[in-house]
C-alpha cells in the first residue's frame, strides 16, 4: 500500500511540473489557477520527502530529473555528496535544465559555495549557473562577475553576466551604457556585438530607466534588421518610445503574429489602426484580439468565420467558427484622458502594471514584470519563472510602496 501511494504521488507531482512548465510557456495564464497547480506539486513533492528513505527512480526523462533534485535539495541533505548535488547538472540537455529549475525552485542554503566547484571546472554550465544563481539571488564576487563579463570568446556567458548585474539594484547603468552608448554615434556597433549580450546590457539599461535607450535601441534594430532577433524587438515594444512604431510596422510583412504582440507591448493609441488592420487578416487576426485586449482590457467582438452577408445569423453554419469582428472593435477604444499609452484599458502606470502582473502568468505575467520595472525605474528582484505566490506576496507590497508613493506625490 505504501509503495503504491508514493507511486501515486510520483505520478502527480510529475504530471503537475509538466503541465506548469507547459503553462509558463503559454500567451496568458491565469495567475490564481497556477497559483493551485503550483499548490499541488508542493505538496506531492511534500508527501515524497516524508517518506525519508524514498529517492525516486534514477532520472531517465526530464520530469524525473527535475524531481530527483527537487528531493534532494527539499531535504536540505548537508552530509550529501557535493556529487549528489552536482550529478544532475552535468546531464547536459533538457535533463539538466529540469535539475535547473528544481534548484531554482527549491535553493539550498548556500547555492554559490555548493555549485561553485561546478562552475570552475565545467565551462560549459558556467552560463546557465549564473542564470541559476541570478534567480536565487545568490550574492557573488564581484571579480567572478567581471571576469565572465570579460569573455569575448563565449558570448552565452557574457551576456549571463550582464543578466546577473541587470537584476542587482546595487548596479548602475554605467557597465551597460558601455555596451549600447556608442550606437548614437555608429549604428554599425550593433553588428559587432553578439545580439545576446547587446540584448543583455540594453536590459539592464531599461530596467533603471535610461532615456539614452530611446535613441540607442530603435538603431540597433534598424542596423541588425530581420538579425535584431525577438528579445530585442519585444525589448524596443516595452520601451514604448514613439519614435519605434513605425520600426514595428516594418516587423508585420515577415511575421504578422509576432508584430501584433509587439503592437500590443507598445500600446500607444497610434497603433489602433494596426491592430484593426491586424484583425482583418487571417495569419494575424487573434494575435490582434490578444493585443487588443491586453490595451484596451476589452474582449474583441467577434462573429461568424464564414459569414453570409445580409443572412439571418441562426442560418450560419454552425461549425464555422468566430473570429475577432475588426468593424465593431473599432468603437470601443477605451477613453482615457490623455494617456498616450493604455495596459488594461487605464493609462500605462506602476499601479495598471502591478494589477496586470498579479492577474496573469506565462507570457503576459512577464512582460506585466517587465513593464512595472520600466515603470519603477529598478529591477523588481522578482524571478518571473518562480512560485506564483511568491511573486504575490511581493507584489503586494509594491502596490502598498505606490500608494504610499501617490499619497506623497
Amino acid at each position: 500500500m505504501r509503495s503504491l501511494l508514493l507511486k501515486s504521488h510520483l505520478r502527480s507531482a510529475a504530471d503537475a511540473y509538466r503541465q506548469r512548465g507547459l503553462w509558463l510557456s503559454q500567451a496568458v495564464v491565469d495567475a490564481d489557477a497556477l497559483d493551485r497547480l503550483e499548490q499541488r506539486l508542493q505538496l506531492h513533492l511534500g508527501a515524497l520527502v516524508e517518506a525519508t528513505r524514498y529517492t525516486g527512480p534514477e532520472p531517465e526523462k526530464p520530469h524525473e530529473a527535475f524531481l530527483k533534485a527537487a528531493l534532494v535539495s527539499l531535504r536540505c541533505d548537508s552530509a550529501a555528496s557535493a556529487e549528489t548535488w552536482l550529478d544532475p547538472l552535468r546531464a547536459g540537455g533538457a535533463m539538466a535544465e529540469a535539475a535547473f529549475e528544481a534548484y531554482a525552485l527549491y535553493p539550498p542554503a548556500n547555492p554559490g559555495d555548493i555549485f561553485m566547484p561546478l562552475y570552475e571546472t565545467e565551462s560549459a554550465l558556467r552560463a546557465p549557473l549564473l542564470r541559476l544563481w541570478q534567480r536565487t539571488q545568490t550574492p557573488l564576487a564581484e571579480g567572478l562577475l567581471n571576469a565572465a563579463e570579460r569573455q569575448n570568446e563565449d558570448a552565452a556567458l557574457k551576456a549571463a553576466a550582464l543578466h546577473y548585474a541587470a537584476e542587482n539594484a546595487a548596479t548602475g547603468v554605467e557597465p551597460f551604457r558601455a555596451y549600447y552608448l556608442p550606437l548614437r554615434q555608429d549604428a554599425s556597433h550593433a553588428e559587432r556585438l553578439p545580439v545576446t549580450v547587446l540584448e543583455a546590457a540594453c536590459w539592464g539599461g531599461f530596467l533603471r530607466g535610461d532615456p539614452e535607450l530611446d535613441v540607442c535601441l530603435p538603431r540597433a534594430v534598424e542596423a541588425l534588421g530581420p538579425e535584431a532577433g525577438k528579445p530585442l524587438l519585444r525589448l524596443l515594444a516595452l520601451q514604448g518610445a514613439p519614435e519605434s512604431a513605425e520600426i514595428l510596422r516594418q516587423c508585420v510583412a515577415g511575421d504578422p503574429p509576432f508584430a501584433m504582440y509587439l503592437m500590443g507591448l507598445y500600446g500607444h493609441t497610434s497603433i489602433k489602426a494596426d491592430l484593426i488592420a491586424g484583425m482583418a487578416k487571417a495569419e494575424s487576426t487573434e494575435q490582434a484580439a490578444a493585443a487588443w485586449h491586453w490595451i484596451t482590457g476589452a474582449t474583441p467582438a467577434r462573429k461568424q468565420r464564414l459569414a453570409v452577408v445580409d443572412a439571418d445569423p441562426a442560418a450560419q453554419p454552425a461549425d464555422s467558427g468566430e473570429v475577432p469582428d475588426p468593424d465593431v472593435v473599432a468603437e470601443t477604444w477605451p477613453e482615457a484622458a490623455g494617456a498616450a499609452r493604455l495596459l488594461a484599458g487605464q493609462p500605462l502606470s506602476a499601479a495598471s502594471a502591478q494589477r496586470t502582473a498579479n492577474a496573469y502568468a506565462g507570457r503576459a505575467g512577464h512582460d506585466a514584470l517587465a513593464l512595472l520595472a520600466r515603470e519603477r525605474t529598478t529591477p523588481l528582484g522578482l524571478d518571473p519563472e518562480g512560485w506564483i505566490a511568491r511573486r504575490r506576496r511581493r507584489l503586494q507590497e509594491t502596490a502598498a510602496d505606490i500608494g504610499k508613493e501617490a499619497q506623497h506625490a
